[in-house]
């Protein structure tokens, strides 16, 4: 997969303050210090929180899918599909600033770029805020690196 098709950084798109903010408790800086990556074309990053939790980041984009598409196994899995692929949940579109849901974890659809964010081996009754909260910086973050165009409302 060439460098162009390849999704943003998950672990530049937050820091670690930020994940520690959201998440209600100290975060480190991401396990290795940079992303890593899989065949499917995703890219993920993982911080570990002092109360003993994991939260993963994984992104997914429209090209780096397709390239790994054209390489590999997926027989023409679109992003769409990738994203509904994920458990169906309750609606937090409107709490997140893009299309998503929320079931065990949270999964987000914007433009090109699909994401989910999950928080494991923590005891958390706030796991579902929590992680709205950290799709909310996610996706500033993408706006921020240009992987999606930012949201407009207009009144009516």
């Amino acid at each position: 997969m060439d460098l162009a098709d390849q999704p943003p950084d998950p672990c530049s798109l937050v820091t670690p303050d930020q994940v520690s903010t959201a998440m209600g408790t100290s975060a480190s800086t991401p396990a290795g210090g940079s992303p890593t990556y899989l065949p499917g074309g995703q890219r993920y990053c993982i911080w570990k929180l002092d109360s003993g939790g994991i939260v993963t980041l994984m992104i997914v984009t429209r090209t780096s899918l397709e390239a790994a598409t054209n390489a590999a196994h997926l027989d023409g899995q679109t992003l769409e599909g990738w994203y509904n692929a994920a458990p169906p949940g309750e609606s937090v579109g409107d709490e997140v600033g893009t299309t998503a849901v929320w079931s065990t974890e949270l999964d987000a659809l914007d433009g090109d770029v699909t994401f989910r964010l999950n928080y494991t081996n923590g005891e958390d009754g706030m796991k579902r805020q929590h992680l709205i909260d950290l799709g909310k910086q996610v996706v500033e973050g993408l706006v921020t690196v240009g992987a999606v165009k930012p949201t407009t409302t207009t009144a009516p």
